[in-house]
């Protein structure tokens, strides 16, 4: 009874099947996540003959996200130097589910049906099998083509990308002759977050935990190397010589607030783990 009970409930869900159109049954993603496996098996198969029984066993695979997995997955082996013989499985492979699924989206049948259907009308006429066959290796040759043309752009792609550090842009000399990328990657780490950050508090606080002839050091470098600008005199000199006696040891906080911004050269990205 219970074999009876599981022969009704196929037949029912087989119906269901058949009477279902042809559609893209899942977000391309998921759909790689749940048979990628079974796409890489089938990528590895050398006969076609065996292929598509691995087909008709798993009609699931019919689908257009099988298709671009395969092609990538051609000229990415392509760009790795496989030779021909592996490429043009993989190029017929390919084939095989393009092939059916046009066959199902013309007939708006599902894959379980349409596979089935597809194979069962070659199998019944000798012409259409040989004709299959051409049809098939001259679609293979095409597409070995195209991956060959890919496989040279993806190459060219790589060769063009620049130097991370050209000569050509490196940033200019600062006013006094210094490199603003070396300054800067000299600079204690607190006084570098707060040049790349333009943090002003940032740097006030890291220049007053140091020496006050560190702090004067590194800030006479930084002027030097254009990193920050010192204020321009207001022409009261005798109002600021009492002022500039008594905070001798605060000057190099008030010159901060003049801090210029790290030319594009030399700012440094975020890393990825403190990118909130």
């Amino acid at each position: 009874k219970k074999d009876e009970k599981k022969d009704v409930k196929k037949k029912e869900k087989d119906k269901e099947v058949e009477d279902e159109p042809y559609r893209a049954r899942s977000n391309p993603q998921t759909f790689l996540d749940e048979n990628l496996e079974k796409l890489r098996k089938f990528a590895k198969i050398k006969k076609d003959s065996k292929a598509d029984k691995f087909l008709k066993k798993n009609p699931e695979l019919v689908h257009e996200a099988s298709e671009g997995f395969l092609i990538t997955y051609a000229v990415d082996r392509a760009v790795e130097g496989a030779g021909k013989p592996e490429l043009a499985r993989l190029s017929r492979r390919c084939l095989m589910i393009h092939n059916l699924v046009q066959s199902c989206s013309q007939q708006n049948v599902s894959p379980i049906i349409g596979v089935e259907r597809f194979y069962a009308k070659i199998a019944s006429n000798e012409q259409l099998i040989e004709s299959y066959k051409v049809e098939l290796n001259k679609q293979v040759k095409e597409l070995m083509e195209r991956i060959e043309q890919r496989r040279v752009e993806r190459i060219a792609e790589l060769q063009d990308i620049p130097d991370e550090y050209d000569e050509d842009e490196k940033a200019p000399l600062g006013p006094g002759g210094l490199d603003p990328t070396d300054v800067l990657n000299s600079l204690p780490k607190e006084m570098q977050d707060a040049f790349i950050n333009q943090d002003v508090e940032g740097l006030k606080n890291a220049l007053s935990e140091m020496d006050k002839d560190m702090a004067e050091y590194q800030m006479r470098r930084c002027i030097d190397a254009g990193l920050w600008v010192q204020p321009e005199s207001d022409g009261d000199d005798d109002d600021n010589d009492g002022a500039n006696n008594n905070n001798q040891q605060n000057v190099e906080v008030q010159e901060v607030q003049n801090v210029q911004e790290p030319p594009k050269e030399i700012r440094k990205e975020p890393k990825i783990d403190e990118v909130d």
